[in-house]
């Protein structure tokens, strides 16, 4: 962002281009990209003290990259929750199995298997086939 105004000039060239609005958007889009701390109305600022004539492209182009940023956030966190619930799910299927074999579970194992990531609830599934207690189940992984 500190460096925008040097941006001017290609801004403004770009626009005189035969297809000026399309090459500001993809000069745009660059210096938002390879921007960290893109704030919208700071980038606007900047924009207009660079190069008035190409704020409309700026704004448009900004509010794209947000919307983008946005949509990104929201698949992110639905793969995230489906993670999240397929390892719940199968936690769920370990209780019901451990109840089977072993009768009521204790609280410390319930917290456990709650907080557990995928790769020890895979581990303590392949267990339970062949565990004659809760802590052959439930020994350290290895």
């Amino acid at each position: 962002m500190r460096n925008l105004g040097v941006w001017g000039d290609a801004f403004a060239e770009a626009l005189h281009t035969p297809r000026g609005l399309e090459s500001v958007s993809v000069l745009l889009r660059y210096v938002a990209l390879i921007t960290n701390d893109l704030h919208l109305a700071e980038f606007r600022a900047k924009i207009l003290e660079a190069a008035p004539e190409v704020e409309q492209a700026a704004m448009t182009i900004a509010e794209q990259l947000i919307a983008e940023g946005l949509a990104k956030g929201r698949v992110e966190g639905r793969v995230e929750g489906l993670a999240k619930g397929r390892v719940e799910g199968r936690v769920e299927g370990l209780t019901r199995q451990l109840a089977c074999k072993f009768g009521a579970l204790p609280p410390a194992i319930l917290t456990r298997m709650a907080t557990a990531d995928a790769a020890e609830v895979d581990v303590w599934l392949e267990r339970v086939l062949f565990a004659a207690t809760l802590d052959d189940v439930f020994a350290p992984l290895q």
